[in-house]
């Protein structure tokens, strides 16, 4: 009785080790204050032109959000890429390309209503319809109150630091982009986007670093429909975790790309699409990240996939759950081992194994 017993014990105790390691619920790693810490909502491409304006007339400018506003609402700051810029003129795109977009600034409410308090201008849409388009996103940007990084009217303004604070802790965001046309890039007396220079890269990262407590950086980057980073992209996030940057997320492949604990940082190589205004069959799956901030550290951060199937979703972005999310989840850690030593990154809910960044081995 005695030795069935024992081995009872065991059993319990095995399946307890496994369900921890290979994604279970997630253990007590380590002890960290229990004081509230900075609730950040992380999204990837948001394009709210094209096809989705249609249903947005229909629905009204929450129906995109119905299935994600209450992880909106319950973070302090909520960031996505805006891949459009805000222009009202009808004069024609300024560089020829397969697709250009723009978007009417009644349709700010798509930013304003849900409540997304920081975008990025980064990426090679924004200068779609030149330096007017910008300048006019900027301006609409400014007059709502939203906060924005990654372009300007000049590469000063381009690469400067955009720093919310919330509950005492400062929070930096810097944006840039590395996907062509180059034209769109910001230079000395014209207007664009914020390429990662090495010597301005890591300057801005290290003033970034005096003046705040967290740094996240928004990467646009690597090709459409690319499921694993490339060297480049590896290089310029060890740079940046290197020179003092705390998070990078990545976009611009519409897909999910692996997920990386390098030294004292997170790494999202690519989060997919967000809130997308086309029905690209190339777009399925992509990733929210809720992280909580707390002593200039990471406290605890979670993946939450999302089905972007727009043939599927009509443009309102579901969460997937049950055995879909455990497939997503699989994926993920599929595609990211080859950058973490082989092993797992998400536990089965999609939480990061925080044990693995640096600061929480000393």
């Amino acid at each position: 009785m005695k030795n069935i017993l024992k081995l009872c014990l065991y059993c319990v105790y095995v399946i307890i080790l496994f369900n921890n390691i290979y994604g279970g619920g997630k253990p007590q790693l380590y002890n960290i204050s229990e004081k509230e810490g900075v609730v950040i909502f992380l999204a990837g491409d948001m394009m709210i032109g094209n096809r989705i304006t249609p249903v947005v007339d229909r629905f009204g400018v929450l129906y995109p959000f119905k299935n994600v506003i209450n992880l909106i609402k319950e973070s302090d700051i909520s960031f996505c890429n805006l891949e459009a810029p805000f222009f009202n003129s009808n004069e024609p795109p300024k560089f020829e390309k397969e697709y250009s977009f723009k978007v009417s600034d009644k349709y700010i409410g798509l930013l304003t209503e849900p409540g997304i308090d920081i975008v990025s201008l980064a990426n090679n849409h924004i200068m779609d319809f030149g330096g007017e388009g910008l300048i006019s996103t900027i301006e609409v940007l400014d007059k709502n109150g939203i906060y924005h990084c990654g372009a300007g009217k000049n590469i000063e303004e381009a690469n400067k630091t955009a720093i919310i604070e919330k509950k005492g802790i400062k929070i930096a965001f810097l944006a840039y982009s590395m996907t062509f046309p180059k034209e769109f890039y910001a230079g000395k007396d014209s207007p664009g986007t914020a390429y990662p220079d090495l010597l301005q890269f890591r300057k801005s990262i290290k003033k970034a670093n005096s003046i705040a407590d967290f740094i996240i950086i928004s990467m646009h980057w690597s090709a459409e429909g690319e499921r694993f980073p490339k060297q480049y992209q590896k290089f310029f996030a060890h740079f940046a975790v290197d020179c003092g940057a705390d998070m990078i997320i990545g976009h611009h492949p519409h897909v999910i790309q692996g997920i990386e604990v390098y030294k004292d940082g997170l790494i999202f190589y690519s989060l997919g699409n967000f809130i997308f205004g086309s029905y690209g069959e190339m777009a399925r799956e992509g990733i929210i990240v809720k992280t909580e901030i707390y002593e200039k550290k990471i406290k605890n951060a979670q993946v939450i996939p999302i089905n972007v199937n727009n043939t599927i979703v009509n443009f309102q972005p579901k969460i997937f759950k049950d055995k879909k999310l455990e497939e997503i989840i699989y994926e993920i850690n599929n595609i990211s081992k080859e950058l973490n030593g082989n092993k797992n990154v998400l536990y089965k809910n999609g939480e990061i194994i925080l044990d693995k960044l640096s600061y929480y081995n000393n």
